[in-house]
């Protein structure tokens, strides 16, 4: 949905919509800055978004906060997975986490969106 406030007025705020709305914003820049998107599918893993741009291409995971062992596997989990050498990022709003791993970047999320990395 392109209108964050037509969500809240239409379905209502939800803490569990969060991570949902960030997926969304990170879509909306990613668009706007001319790329195209596709979903990744390895298995049963995801990876949230394929944005590639001409000859390159960088993957990207979206979360709230990466708050246990759990979800940062399985953030991390499904890019380790892929076996070329473009750009990996996992996004959340966490504030001075820095748990990259693997060749695969952490970022805030606000961070990545003002940075020139897209």
């Amino acid at each position: 949905m392109s209108d964050i406030g037509l969500r809240f007025a239409t379905l209502g705020y939800t803490p569990e919509s969060i991570s949902a709305q960030l997926e969304n914003i990170v879509y909306l820049e990613l668009k706007s800055r001319d790329y195209s998107i596709t979903i990744g599918k390895i298995d049963d893993l995801e990876i949230d978004f394929i944005a590639s741009k001409g000859n390159d291409k960088i993957y990207i995971q979206v979360c709230t906060q990466l708050t246990n062992n759990k979800v940062i596997e399985r953030e991390y989990h499904s890019l380790e997975m892929v076996k070329d050498s473009f750009p990996k990022y996992v996004l959340s709003l966490d504030q001075g986490f820095e748990t990259s791993r693997n060749d695969i970047k952490w970022m805030n999320i606000v961070d990545f969106l003002l940075s020139d990395l897209i």
